[in-house]
């Protein structure tokens, strides 16, 4: 059975080479994949989930997307962007201060027309955010809750895909280096697991870029000069 999916990101995204990033660093052959270039709303990896969950969205019938995040959420805008093009309502339950002027993400999901519920304290934001589901359910806006960053089992099958994108541009790496959380990679790690190259990979945070240059060079004994990674 076909997985339901709206094909609206620009892809394949390129997969480039940064040379002068390579000769600072010692020699080591860098790749990285542009998937800012998605296409949606300026771009960004989350494009890849949206195609899923908006295609589950429509399936189930609903009308308004309803998501949450902080105020300048790269998601948020995304989904702001995707309700707008496909003719949903968008509701976004933001961490912030109402009163801040707006710029950036959030004056993007307002010129997209999203209704903005303003959340002063963080920690609270779960809660309202699902008391702002069950108002709209009530109102009969039949929402859809588009989850935190795009991530839970649909949203994955983004990344699945996008492994299977990386495997068919047959780019030649040792490494794969990329951030992600939880769910985002389970779907990257079942397509590595089904692929037949040889590739290892690390995924962590922004407080582990420090250490991925180290490992580029000195994971498995590997030289400065012969280190691979894609990035």
């Amino acid at each position: 059975m076909a997985v339901p999916q709206l094909r609206f990101a620009h892809l394949p995204t390129p997969v480039e080479t940064v040379p002068r990033l390579s000769d600072a660093l010692g020699g080591a052959r860098l790749l990285i994949k542009r998937d800012h270039q998605t296409g949606l709303a300026f771009g960004g990896n989350k494009t890849r989930k949206l195609e899923f969950l908006i295609a589950e969205a429509r399936e189930q019938g609903a009308k308004t997307l309803i998501s949450g995040g902080a105020l300048q959420s790269n998601h948020c805008r995304q989904t702001a962007a995707v309700a707008a093009r496909f003719g949903f309502e968008c509701i976004l339950v933001l961490s912030g201060d109402k009163s801040q002027r707006a710029s950036g993400n959030l004056l993007v999901d307002r010129l997209f027309g999203a209704e903005i519920v303003y959340v002063a304290d963080r920690k609270d934001r779960a809660c309202i955010l699902r008391e702002t589901f069950e108002r709209a359910m009530k109102d009969g806006k039949k929402p859809y809750l588009v989850p935190y960053g795009g991530s839970n089992a649909t949203g994955a099958l983004g990344y699945a895909f996008a492994m299977k994108e990386l495997i068919d541009q047959k780019v030649s790496a040792d490494w794969i280096v990329f951030g992600l959380d939880r769910l985002d990679l389970s779907g990257w790690d079942e397509r590595i697991r089904k692929s037949k190259g040889d590739v290892s990979y690390l995924a962590g945070t922004k407080k582990r870029s420090d250490s991925v240059i180290q490992l580029i060079f000195h994971k498995r004994g590997a030289r400065t000069d012969d280190a691979r990674a894609l990035f």
